[in-house]
C-alpha cells in the first residue's frame, strides 16, 4: 500500500523498513527502482574500496569513457 501511495507513512515506519531491509530512510527515498546495483556494491564495500570506486566513478566521468 506505501508502494502504491495508498496508504502514507510515519518518520518511524520508515525507518522501520530501512531497518529490516538494512539501508537508510533517506535510500529509501531517493533510489530508483531498478537502479539500485551500484549503490548495493557500494554498501558492501569497505572504506578503502569505496576510496577506490569514487576514484574510478570520477576518472570515467571526466574521461567521457562509456
Amino acid at each position: 500500500m506505501l508502494e502504491r501511495g495508498q496508504r502514507g507513512y510515519t518518520q518511524e515506519t520508515l525507518e522501520h523498513i530501512a531497518d529490516a531491509l538494512q539501508t537508510t530512510s533517506a535510500s529509501l527515498l531517493m533510489r530508483l527502482p531498478g537502479e539500485d546495483e551500484i549503490w548495493t556494491v557500494w554498501d558492501q564495500a569497505s572504506i578503502g574500496v569505496r576510496r577506490q570506486l569514487l576514484e574510478i566513478a570520477k576518472t570515467l566521468t571526466k574521461t567521457g569513457t562509456d
